[in-house]
């Protein structure tokens, strides 16, 4: 928050700057949201990665992703059910996003010159639920490379680029992995109101007021750190 210094002590008169003439409006911006822009990233074993959203092209990579890159059980704590072969529909579906009531991301490398998903992260609108509801998953291969924590993070910068008050998701209780991730990106995780069969998992994303005792003690404690 910007404080007007000069208005508090009734001197914004007194250090208004010169008139100027009217300058034309900008055009408006074409360069892509933040979180829409492609994101590379090396892992600790050499292999590059990229994060990018979502285009109609992945239906068949993410179908790959689902039936070979998952286990049983990983689908089971993605969809919360025993899931086979989706269908092309649900593919198609899942590969179009409008980053409105609809953001996905898929992160892919590279081999023998094919582009290969090895994770998918998504929210979705609805009237049921005040912000939206997000999900991902990661090829059992390639878990514990922080491919979660990009998908997750790319999800929360969507989100606030959208005004979205919150995102939340339902996790199984025994998929500790979820409730890891979800936890280090501060978001709360408690029983499910509706269903005690489910943990829920929560990230307010409203702007954070600055009050004057916050304030005062980021002032204090940047000081404190500067005279150490």
């Amino acid at each position: 928050m910007r404080t007007r210094l000069f208005g508090l002590f009734g001197l914004t008169n007194a250090f208004a700057p010169p008139a100027r003439a009217l300058l034309p409006a900008r055009p408006p911006s074409t360069r892509a949201p933040a979180s829409r822009r492609p994101v590379t990233w090396t892992t600790a074993c050499g292999t590059e990665l990229t994060l990018r959203p979502v285009h109609p092209g992945d239906a068949t990579r993410l179908g790959e992703l689902f039936e070979d890159g998952l286990s049983r059980a990983a689908r089971y704590s993605r969809f919360h059910g025993a899931v086979g072969r989706l269908s092309a529909a649900r593919l198609a579906w899942m590969a179009e996003a409008d980053f409105q009531r609809h953001a996905a991301f898929i992160v892919t490398r590279q081999e023998d010159g094919l582009e290969h998903a090895l994770g998918e992260g998504r929210w979705v609108r609805s009237a049921a639920n005040p912000g939206a509801e997000f999900a991902l998953s990661v090829a059992d291969a390639w878990q514990g490379r922080g491919i979660g924590r990009q998908l997750l993070s790319a999800l929360v910068q969507a989100g606030r680029e959208q005004g979205l008050p919150c995102l939340l998701g339902d996790v199984l209780p025994g998929n500790h992995a979820m409730q890891s991730l979800a936890r280090g990106q501060r978001f709360g995780c408690c029983t499910h109101p509706d269903d005690a069969a489910l943990m829920r998992v929560e990230l307010s994303l409203a702007p954070r007021r600055l009050t004057a005792a916050t304030a005062v003690a980021a002032f204090t404690s940047a000081a404190t750190a500067w005279l150490h």
